[in-house]
């Protein structure tokens, strides 16, 4: 029997490489268990950090969507001209940057929902914050505030209102500037004056009963450039011209766009569902020729320009007359962007119409000589009655001055917040 001889050296040696083999593979067992809580540790930190992130930007996505309705609000009580709207292009408005943080896109509609919003109303802006791609939509309701006094008037003057003789008004008047009344004349409303240097001519009350009132703060009237861009785009006008209703009137209105009738001439104005929209740029009445309304259909609206033009607006004529029995529901307006007086003289009526003629400081005013009678609502930016001229408030008009700013109402939402 053969016999194999190890050296004891060698014995030694064995052992220890077996336990050298052991402990290598207790250190990989070890190295794998902490590499797996590595990665896991590491795995949960980064989702944690997602999470953290996506929840953050969650947050500043509201944030920057209601940074965009004080933006609005603001703007809005600088200016309704600053109100932002949609368009194919941009369906949620324009986009505002706030840098280092994200963006907004931001509108203002009217509170049922259509655009574009009609100033000095309250209405809803909406607004949409984006943060890293994370989009929350809030919408609040938005009011005017302030402007105080009446904000229904028979007669308004911008600058100054005038009146001699024997005229008399039934309803309120109001100024941002100055006011002079002779003694036989009366006002059966209030004489309300606005702003610090608002006042009667030399501050000098003339004889008679007056019921004054005095507010700190002048009354901001929108222009009626303001108006028809609120209507029918920033080329308001210009678009009017060539996208108007002069076909409807009876006869239709020359390519001229100047109505001028003498004689025995007439012409009616008819509206239509929606309201129609005349465009004018200049008007003359002469001998028994006069024109008249026919709301029957719809509201009538007509507009005379071009802004800052002098045109003749003068109704010397026979009558210009609106029914009470053809449809009161639907009101009868006449704006002009011009810097021309409009002038009635004789006994012509005007019967249920409201006459803006305001575009600016000391542009646009009314003239009334004789015995004419006004039933609807005047504002301009001077009067001047002489004459036994009479002018009677009739409501179902808007004749609203500018409010001090647009504040926050009562309502706030958000569209499906999720993340």
């Amino acid at each position: 029997m053969n016999r194999i001889c190890v050296p004891a050296g060698a014995i030694a040696l064995c052992n220890s490489s077996r336990r050298s083999g052991g402990a290598l593979i207790s250190v990989l067992a070890f190295v794998t268990v902490i590499s797996f809580i590595t990665t896991s540790m590491m795995r949960l930190t980064v989702s944690h950090y997602q999470l953290a992130k996506r929840q953050c930007d969650f947050e500043s996505a509201v944030y920057v969507a209601e940074a965009g309705i004080d933006y609005e609000l603001r703007a809005l009580s600088n200016s309704p001209l600053n109100a932002d709207t949609t368009n194919s292009g941009n369906p949620y408005g324009p986009t505002y940057n706030l840098p280092a943080v994200g963006v907004f896109q931001v509108y203002v509609s009217n509170r049922d929902g259509s655009i574009p919003w009609t100033e000095a109303q309250s209405g809803i802006v909406t607004s949409r914050g984006i943060v890293n791609g994370t989009i929350r939509t809030v919408s609040a309701y938005f009011k005017p505030v302030g402007g105080g006094g009446s904000s229904v008037y028979a007669l308004w003057g911008e600058t100054t209102g005038n009146m001699v003789g024997n005229c008399t008004v039934t309803g309120n008047v109001g100024t941002n500037g100055t006011f002079s009344f002779g003694s036989n004349c009366s006002v059966s409303g209030i004489v309300e004056f606005n702003g610090p240097l608002s006042n009667w001519v030399g501050g000098v009350v003339p004889s008679g009963i007056w019921n004054t009132v005095y507010n700190a703060n002048k009354k901001i009237w929108p222009t009626v450039d303001s108006m028809a861009t609120s209507k029918f785009g920033s080329t308001a006008l210009v678009w009017l011209k060539a996208h108007n209703d002069n076909g409807l009137s009876v006869p239709p209105i020359s390519s001229d766009y100047v109505l001028h009738m003498t004689g025995n001439d007439h012409t009616t104005f008819y509206g239509k569902p929606g309201g129609a929209n005349y465009y004018l740029e200049g008007i003359t009445l002469e001998g028994t020729s006069d024109f008249s309304f026919d709301n029957t259909a719809g509201p009538i609206n007509v507009w005379v320009g071009p802004t800052g033009s002098n045109p003749n607006i003068d109704w010397r004529g026979g009558s210009a007359t609106i029914s009470m029995s053809t449809n009161p529901i639907n009101a009868v307006r006449f704006y002009s962007a011009t810097v021309s007086d409009i002038v009635q003289v004789g006994n012509s009526q005007i019967i249920d119409c409201e006459i803006y003629n305001m575009n600016g400081w000391h542009q646009g005013g009314f003239i009334a000589k004789g015995t004419p009678n006004i039933y609807g609502t005047v504002i301009v930016n001077n009067w001047d009655l002489r004459g036994n001229v009479g002018v009677t408030y009739v409501s179902g008009y808007q004749p609203y001055p500018q409010p001090l700013y647009y504040s926050f109402d009562n309502v706030y939402t958000e569209d499906n917040p999720s993340y």
